[in-house]
């Protein structure tokens, strides 16, 4: 048994080998050259193509060779003049036509012109047609060379810019048959105005309409507002010196949070967005996204990489203009009224990300909530806190209740209601990333004895608006100031308390009366 399976073996290597000798091929040929000589702007961002500029040449002898994949690669990832670069991706190779040997629709050729790359790139894979001698000795396959224009042609030293093709044919075995290499270049010599300089030289301005909005009542606090056409930004061209490609505008807060010196809101709640464009090219030619961009003390792009060109003349001054949308929710429940502020940064960057210009300027939100004003309210015998300690596991069985008498006092002179919302929808680990859903905790409000026209009730802890804590009809004396006891409990056995890995989670809860 042993001997029949090393002749098996024998056998099989034996017919390997006659496979790899029915495929005799000399691979030869050229490449034009240059590709092409660019001496025009409007060629550099053109880019060309050549039809017929690869001539890849097949030597047969006495071959039949099936199943064959060609394939092409480039030496280097830039063609180079030396001294600059400019990525073989940008240039590309199609399939033509044949001088002779199996027609052009029978080769099996990719259709779709292929981006060179230093990985070896399939022009034919397995083609369906043999090389075969007789009857074809020699013939050629020819291939259009297509370079893509842009910005990224444009290069501060002129020259041929150089790499070599390198073409490999492998036998339907994936074994290499033949290989063949051949240089590949175009020129540019382009000698008009700098090109790195069009940009350089324009200015950056604009207004921010303060205040971007202005919060009186609950209900816009809780849903948000937004402010359109609130910020301009104006590009000063440069006549006749200004051809600014492939721009970029940026935007981000010199700090974290808009301030009123006390408290804070954080910037990440105020986005923009695209309003419109006038002097300039319009925003389906720049490509503007119209999607809402929070800021954020990281620069945040507003337009990327227009497509369409800042140029003086026919441009002067482009005005483009942005809404401001301010999110709703507890970040904006202040106890103190006044204007939030924070210095905004904005930042041309021309097509090569160089800084071109940059403007700031103050923008500002008000809140004068109506409630600051009517109503005093305040958390008193330890009820700005509320702390829960699982120590052992009765704790979790048991659940755990705290109870701040009198904790919540308020004073007021007309009909009110209370609302208790968090600032967040999770408490929040200090040493892990591990929350706990603030719903955990349901509060309770009562008072020591019933008052005619006041309500308490209990609630779930929750970030979005909900029913009231309290309610309170009877603002008549003596009950114009009203004592209300608190009560945080977690129930026994909550799910969120068990399946928590130890640590303190921490979050905040705000108190809000309103006018009823």
């Amino acid at each position: 048994m042993t001997r029949l399976i090393t002749l098996l073996t024998v056998l099989l290597c034996l017919y390997c080998n006659a496979l790899i000798a029915q495929c005799t091929v000399i691979l030869g040929g050229y490449a034009c050259s240059p590709i092409e000589n660019f001496t025009t702007q409007a060629e550099l961002l053109a880019g060309s193509t050549k039809v017929n500029c690869v001539h890849l040449s097949f030597k047969l002898n006495n071959t039949n060779c099936t199943g064959w994949t060609l394939k092409v690669r480039t030496a280097t990832a830039s063609f180079s003049n030396g001294g600059n670069a400019i990525p073989v991706h940008n240039v590309s190779l199609k399939f033509n036509a044949v001088t002779d040997g199996p027609s052009a629709g029978t080769l099996g050729y990719n259709s779709s012109p292929i981006p060179l790359s230093t990985v070896e790139q399939s022009l034919v894979s397995n083609s369906p047609a043999p090389l075969s001698s007789p009857p074809n000795y020699y013939f050629e396959h020819l291939f259009t060379a297509s370079i893509t224009g842009g910005t990224h042609m444009y290069q501060s030293v002129n020259g041929s810019f150089a790499t070599t093709l390198i073409f490999t044919l492998y036998n339907a075995s994936n074994q290499l048959v033949a290989t063949h290499s051949m240089p590949f270049n175009f020129q540019i010599y382009y000698n008009g105005p700098n090109l790195f300089d069009q940009c350089q030289g324009m200015t950056l301005n604009g207004t921010i309409t303060n205040p971007l909005t202005t919060f009186n009542t609950y209900a816009q606090i809780m849903s948000g507002l937004t402010k359109t056409e609130a910020v301009t930004v104006s590009y000063g061209l440069i006549n006749n010196n200004t051809n600014c490609p492939n721009w970029t505008l940026k935007v981000r807060a010199a700090s974290p949070n808009f301030s009123n010196g006390i408290q804070n809101i954080p910037v990440e709640k105020v986005s923009l967005r695209f309003n419109n464009v006038t002097g300039g090219p319009s925003a389906g030619d720049i490509g503007v996204a119209y999607n809402e961009i929070p800021l954020s003390t990281a620069d945040r792009i507003l337009i990327n990489r227009s497509n369409a060109r800042l140029i003086a003349p026919p441009h002067g001054n482009v005005y483009h203009r942005w809404d401001a949308i301010v999110q709703g929710g507890a970040h904006l429940l202040q106890p103190v009224n006044g204007a939030f502020s924070c210095n905004l940064i904005f930042t041309l960057y021309d097509w090569n990300d160089q800084l071109v210009a940059t403007w700031n300027s103050s923008a500002t939100i008000q809140i004068y909530f109506n409630g600051n004003s009517l109503f005093t309210l305040t958390l008193q015998n330890g009820a700005n806190s509320a702390y829960f300690n699982f120590a052992n596991p009765s704790d979790i069985t048991n659940g755990i209740s705290l109870t701040k008498t009198n904790g919540l006092k308020i004073t007021g002179y007309q009909n009110y209601q209370v609302f208790a919302q968090t600032t967040n929808e999770n408490l929040v680990s200090g040493s892990t990333s591990s929350t706990i859903p603030v719903s955990t905790i349901k509060l309770q409000a009562s008072l020591a004895s019933p008052i005619s026209g006041v309500t308490c009730n209990t609630i779930l802890l929750s970030s979005a608006s909900q029913s009231p804590l309290v309610v309170n009809t009877n603002p008549n004396y003596p009950y114009q100031t009203v004592q209300y006891n608190l009560r945080y409990y977690i129930d026994p056995n909550a799910p969120a308390i068990i399946s928590s890995p130890s640590g303190t989670y921490t979050g905040t809860l705000v108190y809000v009366v309103v006018p009823y």
